[in-house]
């Protein structure tokens, strides 16, 4: 069987790529959202904006860093993440945020969890991804990681520009970098997330274009 040791690995860097994945926008929509959070359009919609401001923000400074090193997001992001520690602690109140989201709010947060649950189930019994589209995707990130910045060709396979958008691909790289784990092993959760996210943000625009909350 495994050795304990390397199991123990293994789980470590697994709860290190859930961490880097929900935490790679969360500075920047706290310092978005401590101020506006107690406005009276601190809704759950104005919050699935923040959330997905700050993934976009996120996106944005790895992308500029990566033109120069991979590594540089990282000092970037912990003095994002400090500024906004230091602003949590220094708030006049310590009280807990009063949001009211509403039953519908709490329905939609029920069946986000429900979709994240059922999507997440096959990664227990499948290791890789399936269909060649993933492949392809895996294949920049590792130029990424081989190269240490962005890579804008298809070099060593091919002397041609790269003619695709590389945000996420520069993010498999960077939690490769970061956990050791291969691509192969979380590229369906980034998919869950992101689908997710995208489509709590469509209720979001969607709510707030017909003021309705109903689907």
């Amino acid at each position: 069987g495994e050795h304990p040791g390397s199991r123990r690995v293994r789980m470590l860097s697994s709860l290190g790529v859930i961490f880097v994945l929900l935490a790679f926008g969360a500075p920047w929509t706290f310092l978005l959202w401590h101020r506006y959070r107690r406005s009276a359009e601190a809704t759950l919609e104005a919050f699935f904006d923040h959330v997905c401001i700050g993934y976009a923000i996120s996106f944005v400074v790895l992308f500029v860093a990566g033109q120069f090193r991979l590594w540089l997001f990282v000092p970037i992001w912990i003095a994002g993440a400090l500024a906004a520690l230091v602003l949590g602690l220094r708030r006049s109140e310590r009280q807990q945020s009063r949001r009211l989201f509403g039953v519908d709010g709490s329905i939609l947060l029920g069946c986000a969890a429900l979709y994240t649950v059922l999507r997440a189930l096959p990664f227990v019994v499948r290791t890789f991804p399936i269909g060649w589209d993933a492949y392809f995707h895996m294949n920049i990130s590792e130029s990424i990681l081989e190269r240490g910045r962005a890579v804008h060709d298809w070099l060593p396979y091919e002397d041609m520009p790269l003619n695709y958008p590389i945000g996420s691909h520069l993010l498999m790289a960077l939690i490769q970098w970061l956990t050791g784990q291969r691509p192969h092993l979380f590229f369906d959760v980034m998919v869950v997330l992101f689908t997710l996210l995208s489509g709590l943000q469509l209720f979001s625009l969607m709510t707030r274009a017909t003021n309705d909350r109903r689907i």
